[in-house]
């Protein structure tokens, strides 16, 4: 039985756990939480505000748990996926700048 309390940091602290334990259905299922509740809170994912980074940042932690297990080739197409999610955010973004240099090391390996 998987229990999570308090706040999405603590749901994606606890995957990132759980993915370095080799216990990928526990991320993910902590990450699909975060997700979930975000949806839950505000119907739609908005392109701004706690909603949207909570969303996207999950989305991030998603790839980085695939990484963390090994599966590459999933890696790369989360990483794809949440660098999409950020379109014309700021260049500066640290999630935004640790996922495009995630996905190209992880190019650079293939």
């Amino acid at each position: 039985e998987i229990k999570l309390f308090g706040t999405s940091h603590h749901a994606r602290l606890a995957a990132r756990v759980w993915a370095w334990q080799g216990n990928l259905e526990q991320a993910l299922f902590a990450l699909q939480l975060v997700k979930n509740s975000v949806q839950l809170r505000g119907g739609e994912v908005p392109a701004y505000g706690s909603f949207f980074a909570d969303h996207a940042i999950a989305g991030f932690e998603v790839a980085r748990v695939y990484e963390t297990v090994g599966d590459k080739a999933e890696a790369i197409g989360r990483y794809e996926v949440a660098i999409t999610s950020w379109e014309g955010a700021n260049a500066d973004l640290p999630y935004l700048k640790m996922a495009r240099e995630r996905l190209a090391a992880l190019k650079s390996e293939s």
